[in-house]
């Protein structure tokens, strides 16, 4: 079974499991593989080979792929408050997203001083619910990219993880918490999204008593 096998898996049990518990559930929605040639294309216009992983993806599990969950209003406040407003996880891969942000950068560019700097180079390839933007950096030499977070009115860049795959498994350890910044805010350190923080762990033991209590 492929890594990509194992976490469409993960996810799909994960589904059984909150509609188990009755918590709001948008279903997986996704449309088939991209094609070679529009892998081709992408990377043309891009002027840059795709990450392996993500291509792996987009050519074998989906060019586009949502869902969703959210917890009910008046569970909310259960949540840990050291954990911070966490009330929904989502997952959103799209392959139309895909673009260069450098042309923001170069707008932003004013009196010798590079505003946009965090931007240039970032390769989006997934929105957050709210607008902001999940990116490669393309000036990375290795084949796998690194993922960063970029608020669309900031101009700071968050590092989450060290490539496509690796933001995926993290993420889906966390039960997909997400999508916006502040939804998993409370598990990001110097390495990216820390699965193993005290934090993390703190949500996992509060969000798996929370499902088999509500099951």
């Amino acid at each position: 079974m492929s890594k990509f096998e194992e976490l469409t898996t993960k996810w799909e049990n994960l589904i059984d499991e909150l509609e188990e518990a009755e918590l709001e559930v948008e279903v997986i929605e996704s449309e088939g593989p991209a094609s070679p040639e529009e892998i081709l294309e992408a990377e043309k216009k891009l002027n840059m080979k795709l990450p392996p992983s993500y291509k792996d993806f987009i050519l074998n599990v989906s060019k586009r792929l949502h869902f969703a969950w959210y917890l009910p209003e008046e569970d909310m406040e259960l949540v840990p408050e050291e954990l911070g407003e966490i009330y929904q996880g989502e997952i959103h891969i799209d392959f139309d997203v895909l673009e260069d942000l450098t042309h923001f950068a170069d707008d932003w560019y004013e009196d010798g001083v590079d505003h946009g700097v965090h931007w240039r180079n970032k390769i989006a390839f997934a929105h957050a619910s709210n607008g902001d933007l999940y990116t490669f950096d393309g000036s990375n030499e290795r084949e796998e990219k690194p993922v960063y977070y970029l608020e669309h009115e900031g101009e700071d860049a968050q590092f989450l993880a060290e490539s496509f795959i690796d933001y995926l498994e993290r993420i889906t350890e966390l039960f997909v918490v997400g999508t916006e910044l502040w939804h998993f805010e409370a598990f990001l350190d110097e390495t990216g999204i820390n699965t193993k923080s005290a934090n993390a762990e703190k949500w996992k033991k509060w969000f798996t008593t929370y499902i088999e209590e509500n099951s």
